[in-house]
């Protein structure tokens, strides 16, 4: 799926794919660890990091279809405290940004 399509059904989580009969795959170990390893300076308390291309991108997909398909409008936060994990980020190919 593509990013629009998972935003637009709003396919946010595991569950949301299994009620749909759609199957997925698990994250690799590799996966796992690299995300707990981008999370911990987060759970200790230290500032945000600045936000990547990746994110800004990410972030401007998601706020754009949630207002124009479901018109919700998404306030982030000023210290851009919501994230999606970098590592999942730059392992999706590039028809997933479509």
């Amino acid at each position: 799926l593509t990013l629009t399509e998972m935003i637009t059904a709003r396919y946010f989580s595991s569950d949301d794919f299994a009620r749909a009969g759609i199957n997925y795959a698990e994250q690799s170990p590799e996966m796992i660890r690299d995300l707990v390893v981008e999370f911990l300076p987060r759970i200790a308390g230290e500032p945000p990091q600045p936000e990547s291309d990746l994110q800004r991108l990410f972030w401007e997909h998601f706020i754009r279809v949630q207002r124009d398909v479901h018109g919700v409008h998404v306030n982030r936060s000023l210290g851009h405290w919501e994230r999606v994990g970098e590592a999942w980020l730059r392992a999706q190919p590039a028809e997933f940004w479509d």
